[in-house]
């Protein structure tokens, strides 16, 4: 490209930027189509990188939740973005616990107790991903912004931005129930175009697995699951239900029951109600399906529903004797960033 610009950003990247550059084109041309920019858009990331490392991993408003704040930073001495916390009164440490606390549902009531069972807690911190994840979110709150001013959100033929939620009852009360129980953390709350939720996935495996999860985003082809709600990669608002999931496994050298957060953002969720997502792909244009489903607690994955409960069997305040409830979250795509592992006592 001869764009005196674009000569003038290449001139200025040092060798170790370079090698940023040649990882985020790998990025932006990888076997998703979608995130094939045009080379202005590159430029953009790059710009966006070299801020990121400047900065000290400050991509996004001041207020993101995505950031880690200045006495993190200070004692993050890994060579490498896993950093692992081993002072429960750091910087690290309480803000991880905020976090938890501050994703809603039954996490608010998140305390020592729980701690007293972790064996390990790495925080995350990889520009190239933090780049490449507020860069989809720039680029999917222009398109929607457009979306909505020049389609009709109730017709069909738009699918883009079809309103599942005004289709029937349930599937209005499985958004709203997401919205209500956990809350947008976005800071900006004047943008209600998505929501951004720390979410929980669960398993049982190794610690190097674990990291390999997170250095990848989650693309490595066994995490997807044919599933319930439908064919992808499943995740939980509720750090106990993901539990569950981490409790199920065989044991093995290593082996430890493990919990994952990522930061999710949701543009367009699709309400799953019955069966028939079962094993299929996420409903065109949808960015995740959503399920209220039957709340099991560790060691007790028996107890998980294999099907969506119907709202006015949810235990609520009016309803004190009604179900338990958790919520599954499948997705396909990279909108969500690795924020911390959490590894537990078998």
């Amino acid at each position: 490209n001869n764009n005196n610009n674009n000569n003038h950003l290449l001139s200025d990247l040092e060798n170790n930027e370079l090698e940023h550059w040649k990882q985020l084109l790998q990025i932006c041309w990888s076997e998703n189509s979608k995130h094939r920019d045009l080379f202005s858009g590159v430029v953009e990331m790059v710009s966006r990188l070299q801020h990121a490392e400047t900065l000290g991993m400050s991509v996004g408003s001041p207020n993101a939740p995505w950031r880690w704040n200045s006495d993190c930073h200070k004692e993050w001495v890994s060579k490498d973005e896993f950093q692992e916390v081993q002072d429960p009164n750091s910087a690290l440490a309480v803000q991880i616990r905020n976090l938890i606390v501050s994703s809603g549902g039954r996490n608010e009531t998140y305390n020592a107790n729980d701690e007293d069972k972790i064996k390990k807690v790495f925080a995350i911190r990889n520009s190239l991903q933090l780049v490449e994840f507020y860069n989809w979110i720039e680029q999917q709150k222009t398109f929607y912004k457009k979306e909505k001013n020049d389609i009709d959100v109730t017709n069909e033929k738009h699918s883009k931005c079809l309103r599942w939620d005004r289709t029937s009852g349930h599937m209005q009360a499985t958004l709203n129930w997401l919205r209500k129980e956990h809350p947008s953390r976005l800071k900006e709350s004047s943008d209600p175009q998505y929501q951004l939720l720390l979410v929980y996935h669960g398993f049982k495996g190794t610690l190097k697995k674990a990291k390999k999860i997170c250095k990848t985003q989650f693309r490595i082809q066994h995490i997807r699951n044919e599933g319930w709600f439908g064919n992808g990669k499943y995740f939980s608002t509720d750090l106990e239900y993901a539990k569950t999931y981490a409790h199920n496994g065989a044991d093995g050298k290593g082996k430890y029951p493990i919990v994952i957060a990522c930061e999710l953002a949701i543009f367009n969720p699709y309400p799953v109600i019955n069966m028939e997502m079962k094993g299929r792909p996420l409903k065109p244009n949808a960015d995740a399906h959503v399920a209220v489903v039957r709340h099991a607690p560790p060691h007790k994955l028996d107890q998980v529903s294999t099907t969506p409960i119907p709202p006015n069997e949810w235990k609520t305040k009016e309803n004190p004797d009604g179900v338990d409830v958790s919520t599954e979250i499948v997705i396909n795509e990279n909108f969500y960033l690795p924020r911390f592992i959490l590894l537990f006592d078998n």
